[in-house]
């Protein structure tokens, strides 16, 4: 079992921030909630008045709550679960709103939760790019977006809306970060006013920290972390009506592959002779212990008790990953009424990954592999949105095109997994995975105003996703285990079950036929082969909302959410394709500000039916429909859920902050073999779905003291709780991710002029030691 495990202590000690003219939230003692505007509908409009659930961030409630990554931001945002979900480290991030998820990281695969970089979408698990990101807003969009963004995402969006140039100020900052672990970090941002039509912002970040994660053996721990990104962002606005900014930024990541732990090893190292030794997923292990036993390759690791704690031995993992982002957004004013814009996106990334989690350096066996992976992907989207009928229609309607290659190439080192046993654990076998995918889109969503206070949505989108993949293998003799092989004397391929015969190494080895790799060329195991569809969807939207006065705000919605099929990824399982999923969202919702706007309270309730869920199975005992490891639509299901967030002032100086969420994910069918009524996926209907905690709650509380000399001390806390959760939809690859519970404090000293300011934090303050994901 392979976890992936989240930091103990990111900080414990905070650093000096120093500052000139930055945009500082409004304060506690403010006495009064400010207003938050949100462009969840492609529009600037109140969160109150918005009939969506959405979570909304500014740059001072992301630095309160040291928010770096998704990971710490699902930390605080009610039913948003993010991890690793795969045991594969810090190389991809499996990403939920609302139980809704991937849980495997393969080029085919859409995610289920788009991410999006000012209005241009980013669909790869990819994401260390996004840590540095120096943001005007941050917002969390539940429930499916089949309408306006990007392409079809059927559990929600994150949406990443950065600093613009502007030309009035010229704002700047440098924050400064010290902590343990040898943390270290810099943050800076600088805007400059050219002239009156254009404006330079620059901002660039770096960060490092040691491991956490201590080896028996000694040496660097794992866990440790480097990271430096830099943007550039030029903004031309030569009249009120044209407004054209373009970005180039830049972000690359070095780290050991994270705080990987292998903590269960189902009794791999068993030696029994008389058991079938080649069951796949049950027993291989202990069969390359019958063949290596007794020679310094058996595998006998040492596994540590303390969840902090490994054997250390092996090979240091690696994970070098780069992202180039550029982003053309231009807006024109056709007259008073419409408006054009033209959103142009460009982003390539790039990731390179050994690991070895097992942590043993003579095993030469499990799990250990090479991957370089990544994507790029262009997009280009016109719209049209403004007002008629006298204002009482807010209309937007759009064209989206995006063009995207993913590609996977990984090697699989001294694997003894592969059926065919002996012979086999001496192969290296290269897989290259080529995904290319166009996405269409033509969309419409108009707001009508029926009276004064009644207020109707209805929008529409038609999405067509053009798939072609290809995938090729090719395997080659690992010499230097042959040459250990023959030190030791082993030399035999070893048959199957009980007195099974033996044969010679110079025999045919299966699955490659006539091809031996043995003879030290590359042996072409799968040629290329090349396949494709067309999907194509209809997903509609339509609100009703009501303002019943001034303060309170009551709507009801339906949406639909669709997520494209396509071809499994690797060569035993290319012939099994999965079909579209489709998803139907219903929410109610109300909205209200109190206590003349010292208090707001925001509730959410949901029903999402489910039809055709896809879910990545491997062959494991009850597993019907693939060989190796493969995504398959499996059955309908319900979720059922809500959502509450809320503010309020207290007194003048204290400010209160609580969320939290429910969920309850049923499966309603399975599909299942008529010949012996299993279910193809490795569910059944009691079976818990992946990254869905039945609760999820965040309370906070921010304190001011202005002082005499024009100062003030601002302290706050953050309390977050996660309940247990699955960390793969399969019952036989999955494990329950324990409940855990993080605190994260902060006390700042703001001088008088706002200029400088001076911060002590910590987050996980508590030292929970938890786990954030892993797989079987």
């Amino acid at each position: 079992m392979n976890y992936r495990l989240s930091t103990r202590f990111c900080a414990r000690v905070g650093g000096l921030a120093l500052a000139a003219n930055v945009l500082i939230l409004p304060q506690a003692n403010a006495q009064q909630l400010e207003e938050i505007v949100v462009t969840a509908q492609r529009r600037e409009e109140s969160l109150q008045s918005t009939p969506l659930s959405v979570s909304a961030f500014s740059p001072e409630r992301l630095l309160e709550l040291d928010i770096g990554d998704p990971q710490d931001l699902a930390n605080f945002v009610p039913n948003l679960s993010v991890g690793d979900g795969t045991g594969r480290g810090v190389g991809g991030s499996q990403v939920s709103i609302r139980g809704i998820n991937e849980a495997r990281i393969s080029p085919t695969l859409d995610p289920a939760v788009g991410i999006y970089i000012d209005d241009v979408y980013y669909g790869r698990p990819q994401t260390a790019f996004l840590r540095f990101l120096d943001v005007e807003r941050l917002e969390v969009l539940r429930g499916p977006q089949g309408t306006l963004f990007g392409k079809n995402t059927t559990g929600g969006a994150i949406r990443y809306i950065t600093r613009k140039p502007n030309f009035d100020t010229g704002d700047r900052y440098v924050r400064l970060t010290m902590g343990d672990y040898n943390r270290a970090g810099i943050r800076a941002a600088a805007n400059f006013p050219l002239s009156e039509t254009t404006a330079l912002r620059l901002s660039a970040a770096s960060q490092s920290r040691d491991g956490y994660l201590e080896k028996l053996s000694g040496g660097d721990a794992k866990g440790n972390d480097g990271a430096q990104s830099a943007r550039v962002q030029f903004r031309f606005m030569p009249s009120d009506r044209v407004d054209a900014n373009l970005s180039v930024d830049y972000a690359s990541t070095d780290t050991d592959d994270g705080a990987i732990k292998l903590i269960d090893y189902h009794n791999f190292m068993a030696m029994d002779m008389t058991a079938p030794i080649f069951t796949p997923g049950v027993n291989t292990t202990a069969a390359w212990n019958i063949i290596w036993g007794m020679t310094p390759l058996a595998y006998a690791p040492v596994i540590p008790d303390d969840l902090y704690t490994v054997g250390g031995e092996g090979r240091p993992g690696v994970n070098e990953a780069d992202s180039t982002g550029v982003t053309l957004n231009i807006a024109y004013e056709l007259n008073d009424s419409v408006t054009l814009r033209s959103i142009t996106g460009y982003r390539d990334v790039e990731e390179f990954s050994q690991r070895d989690p097992d942590d043993q350096a003579s095993a030469y066996s499990f799990f250990d592999d090479t991957v370089h992976e990544g994507a790029e992907f262009l997009s280009q989207e016109l719209q049209l949105g403004g007002l008629a009928l006298d204002g009482r229609l807010n209309w937007v309607a759009g064209f989206y095109f995006s063009s995207e290659e993913a590609y996977r190439n990984d090697l699989e080192d001294r694997d003894a997994r592969t059926a065919g046993g002996r012979a086999a654990a001496l192969m290296l076998q290269n897989d290259t995975a080529l995904q290319e995918t166009d996405s269409t889109g033509i969309y419409f969503q108009g707001t009508y105003d029926l009276t004064e206070r009644l207020a109707l949505t209805l929008g529409a989108r038609y999405t067509e996703d053009d798939k072609r993949f290809n995938l090729s293998q090719v395997a080659v003799l690992d010499q230097q285990l042959a040459a250990l092989a023959d030190q030791y004397g082993v030399t035999t391929v070893v048959g199957m079950g009980p007195g099974a015969m033996t044969v010679p190494l110079t025999a045919t080895i299966p699955r490659y036929g006539s091809c031996d790799p043995r003879t030290g060329a590359a042996c072409v195991s799968q040629p290329p082969i090349s396949g494709g569809e067309t999907f194509t969807s209809s997903t509609p939207r339509a609100a009703l909302e009501y303002q019943w006065n001034d303060d309170v705000m009551t709507y009801v919605s339906a949406s639909k959410g669709f997520k494209a099929g396509g071809t499994n990824d690797t060569v035993a399982d290319i012939d099994v394709p999965f079909r579209p999923e489709e998803l139907w969202s219903y929410e109610v919702g109300v909205r209200s500000d109190l206590f003349d706007n010292r208090a707001r309270l925001n509730l959410t309730w949901f029903t999402m039916d489910y039809t055709d869920k896809q879910i990545t199975i491997t062959t494991t005992g009850d597993i019907v429909g693939c060989e190796r490891r493969c995504t398959t639509n499996v059955g309908d299901a319900t979720i059922n859920g809500w959502e509450l967030e809320g503010t309020a002032v207290i007194t003048d100086d204290f400010q209160l902050h609580l969320g939290a969420g429910g969920l309850d994910a049923q499966w309603d069918s399975l599909l299942r073999l008529p010949e012996t009524g299993l279910a193809i996926g490795g569910v059944e209907r009691n079976s818990l779905f992946s990254r869905a905690p039945d609760l999820s709650y965040t309370v906070g509380g921010r304190y001011q003291v202005d002082m005499a000399n024009g100062g003030a001390v601002v302290a706050t806390v953050d309390f977050a709780h996660k309940a247990d959760q699955r960390s793969s939809p399969q019952d036989s690859t999955s494990f329950t991710i324990p409940a855990y519970e993080l605190m994260t404090a902060r006390l700042s000293y703001r001088f008088a002029d706002d200029r400088w300011r001076a911060e002590l934090y910590c987050t996980n303050c508590l030292n929970e030691a938890y786990v954030s994901g892993g797989a079987t």
